[in-house]
């Protein structure tokens, strides 16, 4: 299966998790399967990584291999947008997705203007600035761009 995947991306205390679980209604840090309500397709299950890839140590391959196999449609996942030691860039977890053939549904980008080397054929992100604005603030504004309820 070729999972569509929605990304959250930027630095460091960009609101990332924060703005996730505003999201999604999830409370803690490790990885949930969860309903989502769609204007569009009623439910959909999806698979929600509240940490950053990168924060949480995991790598681009390590990831789609574990959606791989636990076979997931619908994944939400936060990546840092600078590398932190040995795990890469946003932009290379997003290059590893679409080899894999997955795709790319919507990114945000949080408190930045462009995503260093991002990959063609991904699309244009959304930009939010998070200063002083609430996570649930910002999830209404990301809500009705994803048709998620």
């Amino acid at each position: 299966m070729r999972p569509n995947i929605f990304i959250i991306v930027g630095g460091s205390q960009t609101g990332k998790s924060r703005i996730v679980r505003a999201l999604t209604g999830v409370s803690m840090a490790r990885p949930y399967s969860s309903l989502v309500g769609t204007t569009n397709q009623g439910d959909i299950n999806v698979y929600i990584q509240v940490r950053s890839l990168q924060e949480k140590h995991i790598t681009p391959q390590d990831f789609i291999n574990t959606i791989q196999d636990r076979n997931y449609e619908n994944v939400l996942v936060a990546l840092r947008l600078r590398a932190i030691n040995i795990y890469p860039e946003a932009s290379r977890y997003i290059e590893a997705f679409l080899n894999a053939g997955w795709t790319i549904r919507h990114i945000v980008l949080l408190n930045a203007n462009t995503i260093h080397n991002q990959p063609a054929n991904t699309p244009p992100p959304m930009i939010l600035q998070t200063g002083g604005i609430p996570s649930n603030t910002l999830a209404s504004q990301i809500r009705p761009v994803w048709q998620w309820l």
